[in-house]
């Protein structure tokens, strides 16, 4: 059974990686990025396979693109700069997922419960909600899972979403996935920025999990470096802003799971940096076998986790 702290303030999960040839700074150098133009391609590439800066109306384009290169996105993000919402992520051969961005809460709802429901293994795995002046805009990837159960819940205050964990922590559930994201609420009369939640769990038989918010730099390096003792890995770090009543302070939280739950690799975490230094970091660890596996942006804070797979070596072979 999983341990978990909560307390008063809530995290926003935005999940981004490299760049394409839109605005802002490449993430992924010439020496990082397999070459825009794959082997046997009659086209450029739109956009890199590691990515950010792709306008909403230009993503499916890349999206055609690299699933027809039978690669797929591991990871996938919305953000939102000068009004403009951008999506970022990473396109690599994995299994079989599938993708939505840009969907209201309405229409995620529906499609997540249609997936819940159709029996077709379909499990969500990533979830990304942005608010905008228009509202909230959710981006997913579900991936093909046809042994453990899994629950998914939205738009939870801080109560619920305290009373909704130690509900699904009592009957075993594990959480593996969460995002925030702030909302206009009004209360007694006053409005203030309010701090929403969606998370994902999994059944039995996915390992436990712990979970932690409210969360300083130190107090995450220091739990991390406890968690690792105990053979735990961060599998999401998230920088996120609270409670406008609060003052709004920046404040991070993370999902750490048992090593045995995982791929078996070499792990590398960036906690909270900036897109010139991650920039760096991803220049260095690609060329050694590493690939982005979760990445989360928070205005201009970025977070990174990198896992570079081991392979294991069949005798004779």
């Amino acid at each position: 059974m999983k341990r978990r702290i909560l307390f008063s303030c809530t995290m926003l999960a935005l999940l981004v990686a490299g760049l394409a040839y839109q605005a802002g700074p490449s993430l992924i150098s010439e020496a990082a990025t397999p070459a825009s133009m794959p082997p046997g391609s009659l086209m450029p590439a739109p956009c890199n396979m590691d990515f950010y800066g792709i306008e909403l109306s230009d993503f499916p384009a890349c999206y055609d693109y690299w699933t027809k290169q039978n690669l797929v996105p591991v990871t996938l993000s919305q953000y939102e700069t000068g009004g403009v919402i951008y999506l970022a992520g990473s396109f690599q051969k994995a299994a079989k997922r599938r993708v939505k961005w840009g969907m209201t809460q309405a229409s995620f709802e529906k499609l997540n419960k249609s997936y819940d429901e159709s029996g077709e293994s379909w499990r969500l795995d990533q979830l990304s909600v942005l608010t905008t002046e228009n509202g909230q805009f959710y981006a997913a990837i579900w991936v093909e899972d046809l042994k453990l159960a899994w629950e998914n819940y939205n738009m939870m205050l801080q109560p619920e979403f305290d009373k909704r964990f130690d509900a699904m922590d009592a009957e075993g559930w594990n959480m593996v996935d969460l995002s925030s994201y702030r909302v206009r609420t009004i209360l007694a009369g006053q409005p203030y920025w309010g701090v929403r939640w969606s998370g994902a769990w999994v059944g039995l038989g996915s390992g436990k999990s712990l979970v932690r918010d409210n969360m300083t730099l130190t107090n995450f390096n220091n739990r991390d470096k406890n968690y690792q003792a105990q053979g735990f890995q961060v599998t999401r770090f998230i920088n996120y802003r609270g409670d406008s009543r609060q003052g709004s302070p920046i404040l991070h939280a993370a999902i750490w799971r048992p090593k045995s739950s995982l791929s078996n690799g070499a792990w590398k975490v960036m906690p909270i940096t900036t897109f010139p230094e991650f920039q760096k970091m991803q220049d260095a660890l690609t060329p050694k076998g590493y690939r982005l596996y979760y990445i989360n942006v928070c205005e201009d804070m970025v977070s990174a986790i990198w896992v570079k797979p081991f392979f294991v070596k069949v005798p004779g072979k």
